[in-house]
Order: C-alpha cells, then sequence, then structure tokens
C-alpha cells in the first residue's frame, strides 16, 4: 500500500459515519454510475432488507452489535486475504 493510500485511509477513519457514507456514495457514483439507493436495490432485495429490519424490531435480542458485525466481517476478510 502506498504512502497516499495510507494517509486517505486514515482521513477516511476519522469522518464520521455520515461523512463516511458521502465518501462511499461518491465513489459508487464515480465508478458505477450508481446515484441513488433505488439504482443499488430491486424490489425484490427492498422486500427482503424491509422483511429483516420488521423481523429485527420484533426480535431484537436475535440481532448483534454493529461493532459485533464488524469484527466478524474483518474476522471473514482477513480469512480471504491468508
Amino acid at each position: 500500500m502506498t504512502n497516499a493510500t495510507k494517509q486517505i485511509l486514515e482521513a477516511f477513519q476519522a469522518l464520521t459515519d455520515e461523512e463516511r457514507e458521502e465518501v462511499v456514495s461518491a465513489l459508487m457514483q464515480q465508478w458505477w454510475g450508481v446515484k441513488t439507493d433505488d439504482e443499488l436495490l430491486t424490489p425484490e432485495l427492498k422486500a427482503e432488507l424491509d422483511r429483516r429490519i420488521e423481523y429485527l424490531d420484533a426480535h431484537p435480542e436475535d440481532g448483534i452489535s454493529l461493532e459485533e458485525a464488524s469484527r466478524l466481517l474483518r474476522s471473514r476478510l482477513q480469512g480471504l486475504q491468508g
């Protein structure tokens, strides 16, 4: 990883969640021409996500924290990298 890339990642980590979302959205728009959530989500995927949100609202004990989800994702990604 280059120094420039490291600096960008460090700056990204210092952003608020809202600012990070703006950066990710801008990158997606630049790379894939995606402009809105509607362009990302098929009706079927939106319905499935809505169903899952409704379930977790009714059963919060079945969910995991954002911190735990992040830990699990990092662990899986590290496993893919070898």
